[in-house]
């Protein structure tokens, strides 16, 4: 995941190697339907209102993220990969932290 995350930044900073977007988008589209059940199943075992709160606002822009497509034009590609990037950033960390993982 970290790779991918990485490598998210790299093409976003370069704005080029569409192709190269393309497969990162579906990795990282992977990642967060990997990620998403595990998160959605911490959401009512939470001890922290607030934090509970944070981790269903970001499951729901994950999954929001997974249904809708970016619209036509290399920025709009560019920014949905990065939106798909940190929203598996989140989630995994949430994951991390709830399994004790620093």
């Amino acid at each position: 995941m970290r790779q991918d995350i990485r490598r998210a930044r790299q093409l976003y900073a370069a704005q080029v190697e569409q192709e190269a977007v393309s497969q990162v988008i579906t990795r990282l589209q992977r990642h967060l339907t990997a990620l998403l059940p595990s998160c959605s199943a911490l959401i009512p075992r939470m001890t922290s209102r607030n934090d509970a709160a944070r981790l269903e606002a970001a499951v729901e822009s994950a999954q929001y993220l997974l249904a809708n497509e970016p619209t036509a034009g290399v920025m709009a590609r560019l920014v949905h990969m990065q939106l798909l990037s940190d929203s598996v950033a989140a989630l995994s960390g949430c994951l991390r932290t709830s399994e004790g993982k620093p």
